[in-house]
């Protein structure tokens, strides 16, 4: 099912891209299709990414050395790249974040599995020579603060996250 067609400018990792270009993005349900247009009836195809191996973040200055506007921009990940998406206004970019937001949502529905367990080794340096370990049962939905925060709670740290 077809659900979005747009086009925007696309930075795919560190390789620098000609930024006057614009990609066209075609979401799916399922899957985000990136591709060029090469004639006016013909697209070159860059990337097929299923939703489910993507993410999403608004960290634009740590992923990108090149200046983008953060007002319209945001970083798309899977594993082994991340792309920098920069739309036409805010207003656009905002309706994309909804968009994928809302189906990357959708798709964790079906990943497996549903909870794993973290192993946690500590070893207290300046208080023993023991050796302390923490199971942790973590969700996809678990943010890294909060698992680190349950972590810290079953060592018995009084550190804030």
């Amino acid at each position: 099912m077809h659900l979005y067609l747009g086009s925007a400018k696309v930075k795919l990792g560190q390789k620098a891209t000609d930024h006057r270009l614009f990609w066209y993005l075609y979401l799916f349900s399922d899957v985000l299709l990136i591709a060029k247009q090469k004639s006016s009836s013909s697209y070159h195809l860059k990337n097929h990414v299923r939703l489910s191996d993507m993410w999403l973040a608004d960290c634009v200055d740590e992923v990108s050395e090149f200046s983008n506007s953060g007002e319209s921009s945001f970083v798309i990940g899977w594993p082994t790249t991340n792309a920098v998406v920069t739309f036409g206004c805010p207003e656009e970019k905002e309706l994309w974040y909804c968009l994928f937001e809302r189906l990357l949502m959708k798709q964790q529905e079906f990943v497996e599995p549903k909870v794993t367990t973290v192993k946690i080794h500590n070893k207290a340096v300046l208080t023993s020579s023991a050796l302390q370990l923490v199971t942790l049962k973590v969700t996809k939905t678990d943010t890294t603060t909060s698992t680190v925060e349950k972590a810290l709670e079953q060592l018995d740290c009084d550190v804030s996250v």
